[in-house]
């Protein structure tokens, strides 16, 4: 909550407070000659008292709900703006993808002449009056990705000049979507060593410091602290400039490296299991405050908890709620995660289901929502895949769009129906990279709960964005718009409360297009496998359950009769789903990949 703060107006003569006995306060008429920076009590109070340079160097964050108006209120300010023909010292708004800047550009009545988008790629860059006039005019737009790259290489948002407006930091500075203090990375240490190999057509000196640090990361031990050489980022670079030939994982890990240069990436290991390395990158500059930022999911998150470790404080604006009294949530319990759906059977399953559901909605609209992979693409955009439009009979009533797009779009707001397949998970250690960030943790050790808080977030943080393309976000008054929300994932063992969070007042159903199977014994072997190794799994420790431990747990009468069942390859194959093997008598959980954030 906010602290206490005494309001100043803008004029020579000022307010001072001498002296305080018990809760009253003296105030004495004095004049001054300089403006008392002030926290706002509102998202308006906020944006004014930034044009005039007086608020508070803090990060002031507005958690309001998706359709609750928070671009249009950065929108309404602009357009006062240009009817006074002043933007003060200038504005610049960060936004997660350059789609949501015709938002604002319509939305404030903004010309050519009022703004440019820094950036370089086209047709972005003849955005307004174009990138080469971006210092001139007044309102300045940004992706994130930029910003975080300019504060790495110059270090503070004062030496970004490719921000300034006529040669000056501009005032007024919105951040719209989520704003984690750090990048976050994590990565196996085996995909590390395959690096040289993998771009041997690199210059020398770059491919000796892949080798380098490939050769460090190896000699090191769990724990261990690991500095990335800052020309991890040239090395990306020069592959993303030259379009190197690589796997998706070896690019994957050079990117996330590319997060961390010149910064640190802990080695987190243990008994039978890979090792792994999780690590943040440069934080944001302190100077970057006063800054607005707008997120629809603060609430449902933890990344403003304490930026303190960072040296910034975070000031809550008040927020703005909505009741979801109109939406209800049809869940089918059921994996639909990317290995699962990498199974043709099961897509299909999937698939006729999602058919049917619209085929039989006569004249309703429908917007599906799941992994890139499963979709097809057209310019990296996602389209219905062939073998699910195949089944539809009117394709003209049906949108898609992919995990990682579905954040901050507009596009789909008049569709009342919403297609959920599967969640949006990452590996085990991204979310220790996660909490590691959130934390400001310098030790890289992170804990079973950290673990479990943000896995939780992320989970219900995407759902929440996913679900809120649709009419959901048409709110009028203090109610949500009027939709269906059709999830295809398995529930877990607490979704229901976190949906019922995200959702206040929804009503959810169950929903099974599909008869579920009578659960054989394997899976019950299996469901009580993943529990227990879930419940053991505390970082840096043994996450792994005995064959033992198993049968004393279960049904199971003897060693022989378990050995039977995790000797088929159906169990074998719904492990390696859940990232689980077998090594010698005790299931191990394994992790891979890299990840970043």
């Amino acid at each position: 909550m906010f602290n206490s703060y005494t309001f100043y107006s803008q004029n020579t003569t000022n307010y001072k407070s001498h002296a305080a006995s018990g809760n009253s306060t003296v105030f004495i008429k004095e004049p001054v000659s300089f403006l008392i920076p002030v926290a706002p009590s509102s998202i308006t109070d906020a944006l004014q008292l930034s044009l005039e340079e007086r608020i508070e160097k803090s990060i002031f964050v507005l958690s309001a709900d998706c359709g609750t108006g928070k671009s249009i209120a950065v929108s309404k300010k602009l357009a006062k703006c240009k009817a006074k023909g002043s933007y003060g010292k200038g504005v610049i708004i960060f936004v997660n993808s350059f789609d949501e800047v015709d938002t604002y550009v319509l939305a404030a009545g903004l010309e050519k002449e009022d703004y440019a988008i820094q950036t370089g790629a086209e047709p972005y860059a003849g955005y307004g009056s174009g990138r080469h006039k971006a210092s001139e005019v007044p309102v300045l737009f940004a992706s994130h990705a930029k910003a975080r790259r300019v504060f790495k290489e110059v270090g503070s948002f004062g030496l970004a000049e490719c921000f300034y407006y006529r040669g000056k930091p501009r005032a007024l500075r919105v951040w719209d979507e989520a704003l984690p203090p750090v990048e976050t990375a994590s990565f196996a240490l085996a995909d590390v060593m395959a690096l040289p190999s993998q771009y041997k057509a690199l210059p020398h000196d770059h491919r000796h410091t892949l080798f380098w640090l490939a050769v460090e990361m190896q000699r090191a031990s769990a724990g261990a602290a690991i500095e990335i050489p800052a020309e991890l980022q040239e090395i990306a670079d020069a592959v993303l400039k030259v379009g190197f030939k690589a796997s998706d994982t070896a690019k994957q890990t050079l990117h996330a490296l590319a997060k961390l240069s010149g910064s640190k990436a802990y080695l987190q290991g243990s008994v039978g299991s890979d090792t792994s390395l999780i690590g943040t990158g440069k934080p944001l500059p302190v100077d970057i405050a006063p800054l607005i930022v707008l997120d629809a999911s603060a609430r449902l998150t933890g990344r403003y908890d304490d930026w303190s470790p960072y040296g910034m404080v975070v000031r809550p604006l008040p927020p703005i709620a909505v009741s979801y009294c109109n939406l209800t949530v049809h869940c089918w319990n059921r994996g639909a995660g990317k290995t699962q759906m990498r199974k043709p059977e099961e897509r299909n399953t999937v698939f006729r289901a999602i058919a049917d559901l619209i085929n039989g909605a006569a004249g309703e609209r429908f917007l599906i929502v799941m992994a890139k992979e499963f979709c097809g693409l057209d310019d990296d955009r996602a389209v219905l895949p062939n073998s699910l439009a195949d089944m539809i009979d009117d394709l003209s009533r049906v949108a898609i769009t992919n995990w990682g797009r579905h954040v901050g779009i507009n596009s789909f707001r008049d569709i009342p129906n919403v297609i959920i397949v599967g969640d949006y998970s990452y590996d085990e250690t991204a979310y220790d990279a996660l909490a590691l960030g959130v934390s400001g943790n310098t030790k890289g050790i992170i804990s079973r709960v950290e673990r479990s808080a943000q896995k939780d977030a992320e989970f219900i943080s995407n759902l929440y964005q996913a679900v809120c393309r649709s009419s959901v976000r048409n709110v009028s008054g203090a109610e949500c718009g009027r939709a269906n929300a059709y999830l295809i994932m398995a529930e877990g063992d607490h979704r229901r409360s976190l949906i019922e969070r995200a959702f206040p007042d929804c009503s959810m159903k169950a929903w099974e297009p599909v008869p579920q199977a009578k659960q054989r014994k394997a899976d019950k072997i299996l469901a009580l496998v993943v529990s227990m190794i879930e419940d053991r799994a505390l970082a840096m420790t043994l996450p792994f359950v005995s064959f033992s431990e198993v049968i004393k747990a279960s049904e199971a009468k003897s060693r022989s009769y378990l050995t039977k069942i995790v000797g088929s390859s159906r169990f074998k194959s719904k492990l390696a789903e859940q990232q689980i093997t077998i090594r010698g008598r005790q299931f191990v959980r394994c992790s891979s990949g890299a990840f970043t954030a």
